[in-house]
């Protein structure tokens, strides 16, 4: 693993060989460039997170990004270590959450549950009487004024 200070033209000379190997920086230290035998060329950065765990994050391929940019994300990586984060635990945490789909999923489930009886019939039919059902005319119980007129609601 070669020190060098990184830029355009180291990496453009960076050539691939049969093993995977790193060129790493002098001015950042755990900023470096992984060149594999196909020829990619990855900016990585390593560091030590406060939980004791060695991380080697991946921040971007040269040619998607310049020298600078990698150094500088890789600066701004840095920084969030030394104050108590670990931006590759975030990074991984943010890839597993939920997508929309697995929300709206999780949302029409419970709303089932919550809303279905066990038939699969929805609560709100229950509650509500069907149109043209004598109960639906006449609340009032049987035997009280509405129903001696024949069963019709005279007021209606």
């Amino acid at each position: 693993m070669p020190k060098i200070k990184l830029t355009k033209t180291a990496v453009d000379a960076a050539t691939p060989q049969e093993r995977e190997y790193e060129l790493r920086d002098t001015l950042i230290p755990g900023f470096l460039v992984k060149v594999t035998p196909i020829g990619r060329k990855t900016f990585m950065i390593a560091y030590v997170a406060n939980n004791g765990q060695r991380r080697k994050p991946a921040i971007g391929r040269y040619g998607e990004i310049t020298v600078e940019q990698a150094r500088g994300i890789a600066q701004d990586w840095l920084a969030e270590v030394r104050r108590g984060a670990d931006p590759s635990a975030e990074r991984t945490a943010s890839r597993q959450a939920p997508t929309v789909k697995e929300l709206f999923d999780h949302f029409n489930l419970q709303a089932r549950l919550i809303y279905l009886t066990p038939e699969g019939r929805s609560l709100k039919s229950q509650r509500k009487p069907r149109r043209g059902d004598p109960a639906a005319c006449n609340p009032a119980p049987p035997g009280s004024a509405p129903y001696a007129s024949g069963g019709k609601n005279i007021g209606r």
